[in-house]
């Protein structure tokens, strides 16, 4: 009877640990851009507003970093924003699926992003500072008001 009980309580418990670590979220690799208008700490408030998914912050000169760490999470959300955005062809490949990889407003003047990763996930401003471009998708098509504030909208998307 009490091996019973035992193994009821040890299946009850083994179902909720399944159910907690389905739920739990993914880290997202963020790589942000230049500081020199906003720190990386604002980058990264901005955001987060409406995404709580915990993030692996990157400056946009740490691509080692960023290299390893999707080693780590070949299934982890890759944002690029800005002047991160320069290096999404370098690691298109290191993800599972390109389909990960979200470019927001990178600068792209004389440069271009890989066909790899889909057009719906590179996100552009008013010109090619700001990655109009290559973009599949344009600040009045969802919502954003300045360079900076796309990683409001951006984040509230994924």
């Amino acid at each position: 009877m009490v091996k019973k009980y035992f193994f009821l309580l040890a299946g009850i418990l083994s179902g909720f640990l399944i159910i907690s670590a389905i739920k739990r979220k993914k880290s997202i690799l963020f790589m942000g851009g230049l500081e020199n208008s906003i720190s990386l700490d604002n980058q990264v408030k901005k955001f987060k507003t409406f995404n709580d998914a915990p993030l692996i912050v990157h400056s946009h000169t740490q691509i080692k970093k960023l290299k390893n760490n999707i080693k780590n999470n070949p299934n982890s959300k890759v944002v690029l924003f800005s002047a991160g955005g320069k290096f999404a062809n370098e690691i298109v490949d290191l993800v599972n699926n390109p389909n990960q990889i979200f470019v927001i407003e990178p600068y792209t003047c004389g440069r271009n992003i890989t066909n790899k990763i889909p057009k719906n996930n590179i996100f552009g401003g008013s010109n090619c500072e700001t990655g109009n471009n290559v973009a599949g998708v344009f600040r009045s098509d969802y919502g954003g008001k300045s360079h900076s504030d796309s990683l409001i909208e951006i984040g509230k998307r994924l």
